[in-house]
């Protein structure tokens, strides 16, 4: 390529060396970051009361869901360590490699790396629970954010699995998108070899108003991570190429798609 294509991914870079970053330039695409969301940690005295009970599994469907679990521990003196000790022979269900990662950072194994989004993570904890005798099983604590969906919940409570579901984080617009797409756009990052990515409904929600002021949605490429943010943009009349998981290497599957597409 004369000028690189390049690829907006509509998050806060993880770390100095984010993965997706990495991925994405090493195949000869620059990459722009646009921080669409902040986090606040909520009723950490609830989760603490609830982690203290007897559980059949525990579902984490984000980072920030792990994150908060642990930081609501943390509060408390000599915790960490032996809520740890007593969960090691409970399951526990993860969305994507970046959630699990999340979970054996502090010593625990998990189940459902490889599923991408919440359906495909419910498909599995069945699959897990299918020889068992689902009334004797314990609830199974699902931390989760404000936002979250209840596909899961739903899909598991179908078959009579009960499920305590403890909202830890709210999920709340960062205030710094306009500037960020300002800046972009200042520097004529967007246009035809431009490609945006969005990893969440919400992040849909909360940059497309500012997008529109300074981006050519007509001619710009929209990749989703999953089926969830796929139907928001849908919504709205935006049609994007999906990412089927929440990886750095389907992304950049689908990447290499929209630029194929547009030639």
């Amino acid at each position: 390529m004369d000028q690189k294509s390049c690829v907006v991914l509509i998050r806060a870079p993880k770390g100095p060396e984010d993965v997706y970053k990495k991925v994405i330039e090493q195949a000869d695409f620059s990459v722009h970051f646009v921080k669409a969301l902040d986090f606040e940690h909520i009723n950490s005295e609830h989760l603490v009361s609830a982690l203290q009970k007897k559980h059949g599994g525990f579902i984490f469907t984000s980072q920030n869901a792990v994150e908060s679990t642990f930081q609501a521990i943390s509060t408390v003196k000599d915790k960490v360590a032996r809520f740890v000790e007593q969960w090691k022979d409970t399951p526990v269900f993860v969305v994507g490699k970046a959630t699990a990662a999340s979970v054996m950072q502090v010593g625990l194994k998990t189940t459902g790396a490889a599923c991408g989004n919440a359906k495909m993570l419910a498909t599995t904890i069945l699959k897990y629970f299918a020889d068992k005798d689902i009334p004797s099983v314990d609830p199974l604590l699902f931390p989760c954010g404000n936002l979250a969906r209840d596909t899961l919940p739903s899909e598991l409570e179908s078959v009579g699995l009960k499920i305590t579901r403890i909202v830890c984080y709210n999920t709340l617009r960062h205030p710094g998108i306009e500037e960020s797409l300002k800046t972009l756009s200042h520097c004529k990052v967007f246009g035809s070899q431009c490609c945006i990515v969005f990893f969440s409904p919400s992040g849909v929600e909360f940059v497309l108003p500012f997008l529109t002021a300074y981006c050519d949605m007509k001619i710009t490429k929209v990749i989703a991570i999953g089926p969830t943010t796929a139907t928001s943009l849908k919504q709205v009349g935006i049609f994007p190429i999906m990412a089927h998981a929440p990886t750095p290497e389907a992304l950049l599957v689908a990447v290499h798609q929209c630029f194929i597409k547009s030639t």
